[in-house]
């Protein structure tokens, strides 16, 4: 296992996109989003300092994302800077928290106070035409999410209380009928970001453990991957072939002595190949 990349604080929200073959992610807390590509087996990396907090980029293009900043939706383009913009919160208090794009295209994520009220986050949908959406609410960090390979399922996380959730997705493409599938208790750490390969299994990052976990379906653990550092973010699938691991990690919270013992916390780690392939990602538009 190997590390890349410049130490994030809170590095968050990897994601693959084959049409340019480039690994992106953010550091929330430095709001930097930061791009990566594959030469062989090394990872060159640039980085656009946005704003902070920056918990997701999702691209539309070559050159645009939608960027989730702070508490707004934001469209910004390498080439022509910020664009659009559509406020989702109300209060300075809370913000956003991991964004993804579901099967359809829509732009998916969450939100959370920063001082982790119970109940005060929530999950928000944007819809091709511009309008948003609160569509859970009642959560503490809702965090990584992801859909099985035919869309017929959704997964959300919660890293507070640590529990991972299957929704069946209507014909709306909203969640409906949840079942909670993974429960963890706190001691090796708590779910965080989340990926799904295409025999539907979802590989979560436990904030705190050091470890990504896959789980079938049903919530079974079929296979972990121990990362060097204690805070072990979000994961991916990247690469040609979407077969390489990444895992995003941080260095909040953790104290000197704890810095001291793992120096390479904040990196992205690239695990290789761990015998599954990742869905493929929709850029926001795509279906």
């Amino acid at each position: 296992m190997t590390w890349f990349g410049p130490v994030s604080t809170l590095g968050e929200c990897p994601r693959w996109d084959a049409a340019t073959g480039t690994l992106t992610w953010v550091d929330i807390d430095g709001g930097t989003l930061h791009h990566a590509t594959l030469h062989g087996t090394d990872w060159r990396t640039r980085t656009t300092h946005l704003g902070a907090p920056l918990a997701g980029a999702l691209a539309v293009d070559d050159k645009t994302y939608v960027v989730a900043l702070g508490t707004d939706l934001v469209e910004w383009s390498e080439v022509d800077g910020f664009g659009e913009r559509t406020r989702l919160l109300d209060s300075d208090a809370v913000r956003l928290n991991e964004a993804v794009t579901d099967p359809r295209g829509r732009v998916w994520v969450g939100s959370m106070a920063y001082d982790w009220t119970a109940g005060a986050g929530a999950y928000f949908v944007r819809e091709p035409d511009g309008r948003v959406r609160q569509v859970i609410d009642g959560g503490t960090i809702p965090n990584g999410m992801g859909w099985s390979p035919d869309g017929t399922v959704m997964h959300t996380t919660e890293t507070r209380p640590g529990r991972i959730t299957a929704w069946t997705v209507g014909p709306d493409g909203d969640p409906v009928e949840p079942r909670t599938v993974v429960e963890a208790d706190g001691s090796d750490g708590a779910p965080d970001g989340l990926a799904v390969d295409v025999d539907g299994n979802l590989w979560s990052a436990f904030a705190g453990g050091g470890h990504v976990t896959c789980f079938s379906p049903s919530g079974r653990v079929l296979h972990r991957v121990d990362v060097p550092v204690p805070l072990t973010t979000s994961c991916c699938f990247a690469g040609p072939d979407r077969d390489r691991l990444v895992v995003t990690t941080g260095t909040k919270r953790l104290d000197a002595p704890a810095l001291q013992r793992f120096p390479e916390s904040g990196r992205v780690w690239d695990a290789g190949r761990v015998g599954a392939v990742g869905v493929e990602l929709t850029r926001v538009g795509e279906e």
